[in-house]
Parts: C-alpha cells; structure tokens; sequence
C-alpha cells in the first residue's frame, strides 16, 4: 500500500510540476505578446515626414499653429546628445542638438547608457513646439 501511495505521489508530483512548466511557458508568451501591444501603444497613430528645421520654422511662424499642427504626431530626429546636470531639473530628459535646433527628449529607454557628444537617431511623439529660445521641439521616445 505504501508504495502505491508513494507512486501516486510521484506520479502526480510530475504532472503537476509539467502543468506548471507549461503555465510558465504559456505566461512568458503573453507577457512577450503584451510588450509588444505596449511598444505599439506608446507609438502615434501617424507621423510627420517633416524634418527637424522644418517643423522649426513652422514653429518660428506661429508658435501655436505649429503646436496644434504638429503635436502628438510621430516624428525622428538625428542629432548629437547634449546631457545636462540633474541638480535643478526633476525630469528625465537629454538635449539632441539638430543643426542650430534642439529636440529635448523624454521617457528615453536607456538614459544610463547615453554618452555626451555621440550621435543618436530617436523616433518620438511631439508633445512641445517653442521658440522662445531657438526653436525647441519637446518629444516623448518611443
């Protein structure tokens, strides 16, 4: 009897550690799939092929026509990473210097592996047109 009891034991305990390996399985599929939705989520439905000193000298015409044309449009920008000093700013953001053009960038993955002066390409979502400084376009990374 106590070796049934005991092969029972095994056999259930082996089934059940299977089940559970392929929950995990299953769960690890799902959490790839939703990272994926996620990704696609923080993108913008469209995306302005306008360049960076195009959006800016919409920009330096009417400051608020360019933000209601062009917020919360995609758009890419290359530039040279400028990084600044966190003692008296709260965000997380670094400066992309395009031509005489800044894009002031948020929300970046990976701000750590960022290295002042290295060239960068970012996709991001407009979120801020001003040219009160120069022509300074605010975007959120995706």
């Amino acid at each position: 009897m106590k070796s049934t009891n005991f092969g029972c034991a095994i056999f259930f305990s082996t089934l059940l550690l299977s089940g559970c390996a392929q929950v995990n399985s299953g769960l690890s599929a799902l959490n790839s799939g939703l990272s994926s939705i996620n990704k696609g989520l923080k993108a913008p439905l469209q995306k302005t092929d306008k360049s960076v000193s195009q959006i800016c000298a919409e920009a330096s015409k009417n400051p608020s026509r360019a933000n209601q044309e062009f917020g919360g449009l995609g758009m890419t920008a290359e530039g040279v990473v400028h990084l600044h000093d966190r003692s008296y700013v709260s965000d997380d953001f670094f400066l992309l210097k395009v031509g005489n053009n800044t894009v002031a960038v948020s929300q970046y993955a990976d701000m750590n592996a960022l290295n002042d002066g290295q060239r960068l390409k970012i996709d991001g979502t407009i979120t801020h047109l001003s040219k009160d400084f120069g022509c300074m376009i605010s975007v959120n990374a995706y």
